[in-house]
């Protein structure tokens, strides 16, 4: 499962309105991850100061949008974690939200309909 494998499935799972797009490339092109994404879901207007529960993460890699991940909520240190499957690490992991995911952050989501 890809990162935005664990997005979808978890949309399936709670039942909210989703598409899930098939063919791509394992390393989207340039913009299209980042489009699908404003297409489907909503974005958080007031970023990491607004987060919610189950909000997405949409991350650069290499310079383009290219991975998300799922908000988790507050750790014991007081730090952001996040759920997604990283290929470097090869499964669905839960990670502190460290200052090389800040910095790579391109914008939050919200699935539409999640209360």
């Amino acid at each position: 499962m890809d990162c935005i494998g664990v997005v979808v499935g978890s949309a399936r799972d709670l039942g909210l309105p989703h598409q899930d797009m098939r063919g791509y490339k394992r390393r989207p092109d340039h913009q299209m991850l980042e489009t699908q994404m404003e297409k489907q879901l909503d974005i958080v207007s007031g970023g990491l100061d607004d987060l919610r529960l189950g909000d997405i993460f949409l991350f650069t890699i290499r310079k383009d949008p290219q991975h998300v991940a799922i908000y988790c909520g507050i750790g014991n240190k007081g730090l952001p974690y996040m759920i997604h499957a990283y290929l470097p690490a090869k499964k669905v992991i839960m990670e502190e939200f460290s200052q090389f995911w800040k910095n790579s952050l391109v914008d939050v989501f919200r699935m539409k309909d999640l209360v």
